[in-house]
């Protein structure tokens, strides 16, 4: 990302989540993606490219969407980054 100001929202997901967003330039990093579809229809609907995965812990609802994810990015031909914490597996 460049030194371009960031904007942070919130997408709702389940009952009591969020998926925060992290957007610049019309790029989009995730925190803790735990549902992928929501994600997906924010991605599309704000016309944004997912570029990187952020991971807290490895609780389902934070990750369960990272797969489908990087499925999404992969058929976009966007290269998109995982990070989370070492010491969990992913």
């Amino acid at each position: 990302m460049s030194k371009h100001p960031f904007t942070i929202n919130a997408i709702q997901a389940f009952a009591d989540n969020y998926i925060w967003t992290i957007e610049q330039n019309n790029t989009l990093a995730l925190v803790d993606p735990g549902d992928a579809s929501v994600c997906i229809n924010y991605i599309e609907a704000q016309n944004l490219t997912l570029t990187d995965i952020l991971i807290t812990h490895s609780h389902q609802d934070h990750i369960g969407g990272v797969d489908a994810l990087a499925s999404y990015c992969q058929k976009k031909h966007w290269p998109v980054h995982i990070y989370g914490p070492a010491t969990e597996p992913l």
